[in-house]
């Protein structure tokens, strides 16, 4: 069954999510919100509202990544012992997993945190947002991390599989079919700089609590109300897995280095420093919010791990940022010049990532 705008309606009429009177006055409104899925807001100004998700009906990934999220959001709102994990996260609203639908109540007023951050100049930047979610993450990294929790049976649907990335350079024959143009040239490049492959084949992947899976401001919805300090939840829990905290660690880092280089002029002619100084958030800003997300997570995460963690968060911040370079070719024909500075990013990364946290980052461990 695929909903769309003139279905939709109906669906939740029938299983009592809307009322009839909601489409009288004309306070119910359907827009596409499409993503990796077929996603529909349901917006309410006189009830709950939705985000109605459904894979795409060719991709049986999404399928499968659908349902994953679906389990997960489930058993954290059941569990007493995840009261805290689920205040994070959306609120599962429905399930059809036969029908390949997902409904979650949709929190009007909410912007990602990537809108967030930019609607405020460089002198106003939220660092105490930024610092709520490094606590956000450690509070997820260190509930699943206990030992009434952790091997839990319940949660034997999560993979614990290293991320696809970190053999990118080592594609099999079907993979090597589906490439486009840019695909093929940053693949070759990657095998060709000993920096990118040998830094890919040197992760060390150590699983030990559950984690996000794809964490980025994206991912990150903030509301406030007014006088009050800004909420986030947490949301896509698509990717969700058994695995190493220092991936999603790594995923902020790399989403803040990515926010910088997408707000600087690429133009060939300009000079690395006229580049950097045209860009629209100064380094030194994103340092500061970089060292807030840190210094937040450390402080909540509740254990003397913080070196060896983000030993591997930088390398796998190098990782992740291949992975967004990989991510902007899939419907190119040429790579951009955003994807070589990423992979320039990433090979500098893995070069010397002790030099990445202490100059690049700005980070240590304690």
């Amino acid at each position: 069954m695929t909903l769309d705008v003139d279905s939709v309606t109906s669906f939740l009429l029938e299983r009592s999510l809307i009322d009839s009177s909601a489409i009288v006055d004309g306070s119910l409104r359907l827009t596409s919100a499409a993503k990796r899925n077929r996603s529909l807001r349901v917006e309410c100004s006189s009830g709950d509202s939705f985000l109605v998700k459904q894979p795409e009906p060719s991709n049986e990934s999404t399928l499968l990544t659908l349902n994953r999220e679906a389990r997960f959001l489930a058993h954290c709102q059941a569990d007493r012992h995840l009261t805290g994990v689920a205040r994070l996260l959306p609120g599962l609203r429905l399930a059809v997993p036969e029908q390949q639908i997902l409904i979650l109540e949709l929190l009007l007023g909410a912007k990602t945190l990537r809108e967030h951050l930019g609607d405020r100049a460089p002198s106003d930047f939220p660092h105490r947002t930024v610092a709520g979610l490094g606590r956000a993450l450690a509070n997820l990294h260190r509930t699943f991390r206990s030992p009434d929790l952790n091997g839990r049976p319940q949660m034997g649907f999560l993979p614990a599989a290293r991320p696809w990335i970190f053999s990118i350079h080592r594609p099999g024959i079907g993979a090597l079919v589906r490439l486009t143009r840019a695909n093929r040239q940053l693949l070759r490049i990657v095998q060709r700089e000993p920096e990118l492959s040998e830094g890919l084949d040197s992760l060390i992947w150590k699983v030990d609590t559950v984690i996000h899976g794809d964490m980025r401001s994206d991912n990150v919805l903030v509301t406030a109300d007014a006088g009050s300090e800004p909420r986030l939840h947490l949301i896509d829990w698509e990717f969700v897995q058994s695995g190493d905290p220092a991936w999603d660690v790594a995923g902020v880092l790399q989403d803040f280095l990515l926010l910088w280089l997408r707000g600087m002029p690429l133009a060939p002619e300009l000079k690395p420093g006229e580049r950097t100084a045209a860009a629209d958030l100064p380094w030194p800003v994103l340092q500061r919010a970089i060292d807030a997300f840190w210094r937040g997570y450390r402080e909540s995460v509740g254990d003397n791990d913080h070196e060896a963690l983000l030993e591997r968060a930088i390398p796998f911040c190098a990782a992740r940022v291949i992975q967004t370079a990989w991510e902007l070719s899939n419907e190119a024909e040429r790579l951009s010049s955003l994807a070589v500075l990423l992979l320039q990013a990433s090979a500098n990364i893995f070069a010397d990532p002790q030099a990445a946290a202490r100059d690049l980052f700005s980070l240590s461990p304690g």
